[in-house]
């Protein structure tokens, strides 16, 4: 009887794909809330890159004006997104400098959400006044 059990293979393949489908799920899933990360932060990037072309057209727009245009084209990020601006002049030469912060939460099934920070700067020189 032990022999039969042994010999008999039927089943073998759904057992294993039982076992394995999971952890591929698991490690799909994964990879799609990173890849939509690394999305999210590249659009930040580009969405501060795009202000800073706004800002050299426009050296009067202000901190908040800045802000909220670069957050306007950020409307599908998730996660905490922070963006400040600085202006400082150096040997008579205007630079802004824009720096985003990007904090997505990786939440994982079996265990802690997981923070990550994600950071860009953008440094514009600015027309003379």
């Amino acid at each position: 009887m032990r022999e039969r059990w042994r010999r008999d293979r039927s089943g073998a393949a759904a057992l294993e794909f039982a076992i394995a489908f999971p952890l591929l799920v698991l490690a799909l899933a994964g990879l799609a809330q990173f890849c939509w990360a690394q999305h999210c932060a590249s659009t930040m990037r580009y969405a501060m890159t795009q202000a800073s072309r706004a800002l050299m057209l426009n050296p009067t727009m202000t901190e908040s004006a800045f802000v909220a245009l670069v957050k306007s084209k950020l409307a599908n990020a998730d996660g905490n997104v922070t963006v400040s601006l600085a202006i400082s002049t150096t040997g008579g030469l205007k630079v802004a400098t824009a720096t985003g912060i990007y904090t997505p939460t990786f939440a994982l099934i079996f265990g802690p959400a997981l923070p990550i920070r994600y950071s860009a700067k953008v440094v514009t020189s600015m027309p003379s006044s």
